[in-house]
């Protein structure tokens, strides 16, 4: 069913290339501006995460990071010595958020930086998926390789740096899938997480502080709003019985 369905959806047509991606063209007036510049007119503690950020400097250092999307992707930390640093986890705030990498200045400093909801390197992973299940017909290397550039070009990375780049990661099986894509979902944040959620035990390995969130992990729910209980008791009873314990940690039906 689902290999049929993709079919189905591919063969309606889909995204061909950047220039085809799903934004929305935020503009200059204070009612319809980007919401992200609005937040650091007034607050300066939103980070570019520590497990993101090291993945990225990968066995580049904190200076020249591994992944040029990096560059594209944040700012160097203004104190430290300009370097690339994350901001411990999602979950733990920081007291000097000096010390850090925030968003990238054209997105927090940009009134009419669009928002990015459907790519052309979601559409390529996608495919990517699709063939290494044997649901479509087609190279998943190929598709995959296709994802990086189209990621990589949708941040300004140059052509060059992203084939340099695409030889360093070549792929090898739903893992490489799973951790490219994860990266090309970047401010897209309830996409990769629920990306990251769908892939599994071929996600992207990250971690959180043991009682950060009241939890060890990465949560895979939102929890229920506080009045469900007492305006919606029996089917929120039906609702546990059918999915589990009401923990954020408690997998989706869909995950893996």
């Amino acid at each position: 069913m689902l290999a049929t369905k993709f079919v189905e959806a591919l063969n309606a047509g889909t995204i061909a290339s950047n220039l085809q991606n799903f934004t929305y063209p935020y503009i200059t007036d204070e009612a319809y501006d980007n919401p992200w510049e609005d937040r650091f007119e007034t607050r300066t503690d939103y980070l570019v995460s520590e497990p993101f950020v090291n993945l990225l400097i990968g066995t580049g250092t904190n200076v020249a990071p591994q992944d040029p999307r990096l560059v594209k992707f944040a700012e160097k930390a203004t104190n430290g010595g300009g370097i690339y640093k994350g901001g411990l986890t999602s979950a733990v705030g920081n007291t000097t958020v000096a010390n850090y990498s925030f968003i990238t200045n054209t997105i927090i400093k940009n009134k009419t930086a669009p928002a990015f909801f459907y790519t052309y390197a979601q559409v390529s992973f996608a495919k990517a998926e699709a063939a290494s299940l044997g649901w479509i017909p087609g190279s998943a290397a190929t598709f995959y390789a296709e994802g990086i550039r189209a990621s990589m070009a949708q941040w300004g990375v140059t052509t060059a740096a992203a084939d340099a780049y695409v030889l360093q990661f070549p792929y090898v099986n739903l893992k490489s899938i799973a951790y490219q894509k994860h990266i090309a979902l970047y401010m897209q944040g309830y996409e990769g997480w629920n990306e990251w959620r769908r892939f599994g035990a071929d996600a992207v390995a990250l971690t959180v502080p043991v009682g950060a969130i009241g939890s060890a992990t990465i949560p895979q729910r939102q929890a229920y709003g506080a009045s469900v209980k007492t305006l919606n008791l029996e089917n929120y009873n039906a609702a546990i019985v059918a999915q589990g314990a009401d923990k954020m940690e408690t997998k989706v039906w869909w995950a893996n």
